[in-house]
């Protein structure tokens, strides 16, 4: 049983300096904080049953960049289990977080509304888990056609729409958790060309902070 057990995520303090895996690490913790409900679910807690250690990046490593392939690997230390993730950049680290739990503890991102979540009473995963992941494409994302009514039309050009960014930014968290990187969507000719561009540096701004390009 879960109870008692202990899972820690090993951040390097790089990783915090960093929008996009700062982002990454903390939506991680508090899903499996509820997929693992009778866990403690802590950071850099080093003598915890679970260990998940993420990798150092330099200062110069780049980011922006469309590297998002990784490695996990896993082996037993006594009683303890120790998964490390191999990524060169804070894209691929994301990436590689949300494909565990993904594929390996059964978490689904079915859409920006709903997530299907496995409430898990023991670690479900063997101690010698291999399994790497190559992005086929360079970018992968959606295009939204806006011409149309959808479900973001009108949140994408009205700023004063009530949550319109909150929307937005769950839409875009919905992509970085399913290993996108892109976005784009038709822009109207009818938007308020004074209130919509502060409205665009906020959603670009949030994006780039999810490792997401953004286009029109």
């Amino acid at each position: 049983m879960a109870e008692g057990l202990g899972i820690s995520l090993i951040v390097p303090d790089s990783l915090n300096a960093r929008a996009v895996t700062r982002h990454a690490i903390a939506d991680t913790q508090q899903l499996l904080s509820r997929s693992f409900p009778d866990a403690s679910v802590t950071l850099n807690q080093h003598q915890a049953e679970i260990r998940i250690t993420l990798p150092e990046l330099p200062l110069a490593a780049a980011t922006g960049t469309t590297d998002r392939s990784y490695t996990w690997r896993s082996s037993r230390q006594g009683q303890r289990i120790m998964l490390h993730l191999a990524a060169r950049t804070p894209e691929a680290i994301s990436a590689g977080l949300y494909g565990l739990l993904q594929e390996q503890l059964g978490i689904r991102f079915i859409h920006p509304r709903q997530t299907i979540i496995p409430r898990h009473r023991h670690w479900p995963l063997n101690s010698n888990l291999r399994f790497s992941a190559h992005p086929r494409f360079t970018h992968q994302g959606f295009h939204l056609h806006t011409l149309h009514p959808m479900e973001l039309t009108e949140q994408l050009h009205d700023p004063t729409r009530p949550g319109a960014f909150e929307e937005v930014a769950a839409y875009l968290d919905w992509l970085a958790r399913n290993g996108q990187n892109s976005f784009q969507f038709f822009l109207l000719r009818e938007v308020d060309r004074a209130a919509w561009p502060s409205h665009a540096r906020r959603i670009v701004a949030y994006a780039h902070s999810r490792g997401i390009r953004c286009g029109v």
